[in-house]
Order: C-alpha cells, then sequence, then structure tokens
C-alpha cells in the first residue's frame, strides 16, 4: 500500500482538512510500513518486567507439562501458546535418515483449567509422532535455522493484545534460544512459516502425502 491509498482510508475515518492531521496520517503511515516490515520476522523472546507472578507460575507450570526442558542439542521445538484451546509442543529431532517429528498435546486448555484453580500442576495430554525422511527434512531444518538467525526486535512499537503466542526453541551453547510471534498476519513470512508448522502438526495426527507435498512446497517458496 503506498502513501495515497493509506491516506485514502485514514480519510475514511478523519478528513485531512488541517496541516496537523497530515502529520499525523503521514506518522501512521510510517508506523505501517515498520509493521509490515516486523511481520517477515520471529523475535527473540525477552522477559516481560511487566509479567506477574500469575503469569509465570503458569508459565512453569506449562513447560514440565509439555517437556519444553528437556529439548537437546539436535532438536527444535514450537511451542503453541492459544488463549482459550489447548496448548501444544512440537519437538522435531534430527536423525540419520531425516527427522522424528513429536506433537505433545494438553487434552484441555491448561489456561482455563489453571485460572480457576492455581494449585492444578498436573494435566493430562496426548502425544503423537512420526518420522519425515530427508528429502523434505532438510529444507525445513534449513527454514527454522534461518528464522532463528534473522529473528529482530520489533521496530514499530506495536503489541498484540490476544490471540494466539507461538514460540520457536533450541538448545544453543548448554542454553535454551526461544524466538517468538503473537497472531502475525497470515500472508507475512513469519506467518507463512508458523502454518508449515501448525501443517507439520496436523501431518503428525493424520500423515497424508498431499499434506507432506504442501509443508515442502512452502517450506521452498520460504527459502527463496
Amino acid at each position: 500500500m503506498d502513501f495515497e491509498e493509506f491516506k485514502h482510508t485514514f480519510e475514511i475515518f478523519t478528513k485531512i482538512d488541517t496541516p496537523e492531521k497530515l502529520a499525523i496520517c503521514e506518522r501512521q503511515y510510517q508506523q505501517e510500513i515498520l509493521r509490515k516490515e516486523d511481520e517477515k520476522y520471529f523475535e527473540p523472546l525477552t522477559e516481560d518486567a511487566n509479567e506477574t507472578s500469575f503469569l509465570r507460575y503458569y508459565e512453569n507450570n506449562l513447560r514440565l507439562i509439555l517437556g519444553m526442558d528437556q529439548i537437546k542439542s539436535d532438536e527444535f521445538a514450537f511451542y503453541i501458546r492459544p488463549s482459550f484451546e489447548p496448548e501444544g509442543l512440537l519437538v522435531i529431532k534430527q536423525n540419520i535418515s531425516g527427522i522424528k517429528v513429536v506433537f505433545r498435546e494438553v487434552v484441555s486448555s491448561y489456561w482455563e483449567e489453571y485460572y480457576a484453580n492455581n494449585y492444578v500442576t498436573r494435566h493430562k495430554t496426548t502425544t503423537v509422532e512420526c518420522d519425515i525422511d530427508n528429502s523434505t527434512s532438510k529444507k525445513l531444518l534449513e527454514l527454522l535455522n534461518q528464522t532463528f538467525t534473522n529473528a529482530r526486535l520489533p521496530k514499530a512499537g506495536m503489541f498484540v493484545l490476544d490471540g494466539t503466542k507461538f514460540t520457536l526453541l533450541r538448545l544453543k551453547n548448554d542454553k535454551i534460544e526461544a524466538v517468538t510471534k503473537h497472531s502475525p498476519d497470515e500472508t507475512s513470512k513469519s506467518g507463512k512459516t508458523i502454518q508449515v508448522l501448525l501443517n507439520l502438526i496436523e501431518y503428525v495426527k493424520i500423515p497424508n502425502q498431499f499434506l507432506l507435498n504442501n509443508i515442502a512446497n512452502a517450506t521452498s517458496e520460504l527459502l527463496e
């Protein structure tokens, strides 16, 4: 979207009839450009100083329930935290023939149960797994490494209040490294990367060649 298109949309709500309103429109356009650029990248996960102990206990409990702290040096993990749906963890383990993919999910939203009773520290999970050969797995691993390499802090200064938070994790120098994205635009690079991983989860649940081809093609396009 160029400035004239943005200006036209802006004037649907506010007529630009003063230099001050034009300046506001121009600032918002620049912020929108930054936001669109931010959508391409995951962001390094940083400590939230405003996070309450209630939320920290929830996250810590969920790490134990899903096994997030058990990631090894040759593995990636993809953590999905929706607002009111079951949380899950996809683990991608490298092996000689390709990768083993394991998806662990709580049977119902742990957040809802924890919110009602924060003494609940255990939750039932289900686990499914499958193997994927080298032809698809090599590109997928390359995409995940690229996602970590290109991760950067957002420049637009905007944030998302609700939706699903997606986090990628790996073990580096004996420490867990994490990058995250909160409900990005599905047409952005980060959104498409997330969709590849969501499709991988669906494939683990019900393997089929059509979905595997879709994953392989989408991964190739993201690496171009």
